[in-house]
């Protein structure tokens, strides 16, 4: 498992590399602007799989959180989060509650 977290990283940091993105002006995005990852940090919104700390900041110094690694790691995986909604976060997860934005991903991960 561990192998293929390490892999799908590599992948997702050397396909980063290559793709065109728009700048963060375009999205919004104010404290990117010349940052020196701003156009992977575009690329990785506008894929899905991070939407910013909120709609006008992404917070690029700030510390990624394990329940933000589950989900993007999930968003990038293709998972539906409606398949995973109620499945383990009951009886394992008591610190993390139903409704939060990670809980379906954070199933999804302990499945897996």
């Amino acid at each position: 498992m561990r192998k293929r977290i390490i892999c799908l990283l590599l992948a997702l940091t050397l396909a980063v590399g290559m793709l065109p993105v728009a700048s963060a002006a375009e999205h919004g995005i104010k404290d990117i602007v010349g940052h020196w990852a701003e156009k992977h940090i575009v690329w990785v919104m506008e894929m899905g799989l991070f939407s910013g700390t909120s709609a006008t900041t992404f917070s690029p110094q700030g510390t990624m959180t394990r329940a933000m690694f589950v989900t993007v790691l999930g968003k990038y995986a293709g998972v539906d989060p409606d398949e995973f909604e109620d499945w383990y976060l009951p009886e394992l997860f008591q610190d993390v509650p139903a409704d939060s934005y990670c809980a379906a991903y954070i199933n999804w991960a302990a499945r897996h």
